[in-house]
């Protein structure tokens, strides 16, 4: 048997140390063996916590020959549950916030946790920075409590103070003009799909694009103002023009290439959000064609101004928006990524990349 599961929102701090539970194995509705589960569990392989917050275990059940000769158990129809119980963290979350629920995380020195032992000797303190903000600071603890003496209000020492569990502990700071959430924009293709964005930050790409997953890209972004937006042709080809504008009639935006022929462009972001539109690209326009009946030979011509069929996947990609768009039926095969088409056939017949020329 294995478990796997994730630690709720408020004890996400937990370390595989930190965390015990027990684990039925019912075959066929009953109990057959009940495992208690911490990292030092003899039994089971060592409870661990993996880099993206899964706590997993693993163990085996021994199932007696009596069981299994006097058909108690038939591992033929057997039925394998496990149950779950019991589970218990040693900590909570610490988080802290201003009045309103702005993250006041970054003006704090503190541990991240608080154990949840009622009466312990813990003793939780922070350092509060509160740089440029102005007033005198308090702080309102809850989702704790102490065994000794109440909670201070003013200073950053909770002597003997323990979370209660359940939920994270949650410590406001209050007397301070706390910082307003910086205001964000949207980013939009005008026609959807099109386009896709990459938030650069406040970092300016230069003359070069950066290297971006394609995860990455969005056909939408949020972003603040003053950052970076890349923006690439969907399906891949080079932009050669594009336009911008804002809600505002004054706003300027003013997308460029990152580098002469990149066919990436960048813009900064104003205050305001941004609709990204009459986009251009290198991508070949088949204008007619011409072919014979037994498909040994296409000839596309392709409109002025456009891009050039260079490779296999070029010739095929216009062959079939052309043939396609005739009524034909057209058959794609796909290389490994899904990238680009490999091999075509129209009707039933294959075609080569070198019966089809382009000009």
């Amino acid at each position: 048997w294995n478990v796997a599961f994730k630690a709720p929102d408020w004890a996400t701090e937990n370390a595989a140390a930190d965390l015990t539970f027990d684990f039925d194995v019912i075959v066929d509705g009953k109990v057959l063996d009940a495992v208690h589960v911490t990292t030092g569990s003899s039994n089971v392989n060592k409870l661990t916590k993996s880099a993206d917050g899964v706590f997993s275990a693993s163990g085996s059940v021994k199932i007696s020959d009596y069981a299994l000769n006097s058909g108690k158990v038939d591992l033929n129809n057997v039925v394998l549950a496990g149950v779950i119980k019991n589970v218990k963290w040693a900590n909570a979350n610490v988080l802290f916030q201003f009045e309103g629920g702005a993250d006041a995380s970054d003006y704090v020195t503190a541990a991240k946790k608080m154990p949840i032992v009622s009466g312990n000797a813990n003793t939780f303190s922070f350092t509060f920075n509160k740089g440029t903000l102005e007033g005198t600071p308090s702080f309102n603890i809850t989702g704790a409590a102490t065994a000794t003496t109440p909670l201070p209000t003013t200073g950053t020492t909770f002597a003997g103070a323990y979370a209660e569990g359940g939920k994270a502990v949650v410590i406001t700071v209050s007397g301070l003009t706390a910082p307003e959430p910086a205001k964000k924009y949207n980013v939009t293709a005008e026609t959807e799909d099109t386009l896709l964005f990459f938030d650069n930050g406040t970092t300016n790409p230069g003359t070069n694009v950066p290297n971006i997953a394609d995860a990455d890209w969005k056909t939408s972004l949020t972003v603040e103002k003053d950052h970076y937006i890349i923006i690439k042709a969907a399906d891949g080809s080079k932009l050669v023009s594009l336009s911008a504008r804002g809600d505002k009639v004054a706003t300027s935006v003013g997308p460029a290439d990152i580098n002469s022929n990149t066919g990436v462009f960048v813009f900064v972001m104003p205050e305001d959000n941004v609709v990204v539109g009459n986009a251009t690209t290198n991508t070949p326009k088949v204008e007619k064609a011409s072919y014979k009946n037994d498909w040994s030979e296409i000839n596309l011509k392709l409109a002025s101004g456009g891009g050039t069929l260079s490779t296999a996947a070029e010739k095929f990609a216009a062959a079939k928006q052309f043939l396609e768009s005739k009524g034909f039926t057209v058959n794609a095969g796909m290389s490994a990524d899904g990238k680009e088409i490999v091999t075509l056939s129209v009707n039933g017949t294959s075609l080569t990349a070198s019966s089809i020329t382009a000009a």
